[in-house]
């Protein structure tokens, strides 16, 4: 019973990380400007590099690739920590949140993944390159969660990112 209780909070941490790395992908891409001070230049610029070179920042170290996410991701779990109260569920969202942008890593990694995390992309723990792809064709209004591969087809279906979208002012968008 224990273990269930384990593994069902990591699971819902994991989902909400992804989840949650979807809303600010998506929000990056369609509302992001570099010319926004700070947020710009650490943000949303590297975002936009991205897209334009995909293996930009597979040569970028391991503190660039994620010390906005680590950043934003601490902040994040420390309110909703002040707020809701420590969990296992919520140390979880609060790693896979800081660390995003390297699992993200794996799924544009040149060479051969680790046997570790090749298994985790098998499973869709992680995602593969063949997943991610998809985000990365044009016109790049898909597949916005960077973790696993179980949130993404679930969203895309229900339309979640246009429904959000349409939800929003036409001029806000880029």
């Amino acid at each position: 019973m224990l273990t269930i209780w384990i593994l069902s909070q990591v699971l819902t941490g994991i989902l909400f990380a992804d989840f949650l790395t979807g809303v600010v992908h998506w929000l990056q891409d369609r509302f992001g400007r570099e010319s926004w001070p700070l947020l710009g230049r650490l943000v949303v610029a590297p975002n936009r590099r991205h897209h334009d070179e995909p293996l930009a920042f597979t040569r970028d170290s391991f503190a660039s690739r994620n010390s906005t996410a680590f950043a934003a991701a601490t902040l994040l779990a420390l309110v909703l920590s002040g707020i809701l109260g420590p969990s296992l569920w919520l140390v979880t969202a609060w790693l896979v949140g800081a660390f995003s942008n390297e699992l993200h890593f794996w799924a544009h990694r040149p060479d051969r993944a680790p046997g570790v995390v090749l298994l985790c992309q098998f499973v869709g723990l992680l995602q593969s390159r063949a997943h991610h792809a998809r985000h990365h064709a044009s016109p790049n209004r898909s597949c916005y969660c960077i973790v696993t591969e179980w949130l993404n087809p679930l969203l895309d279906r229900v339309g979640f990112w246009s429904k959000l979208e349409a939800a929003v002012p036409a001029r806000w968008l880029v």
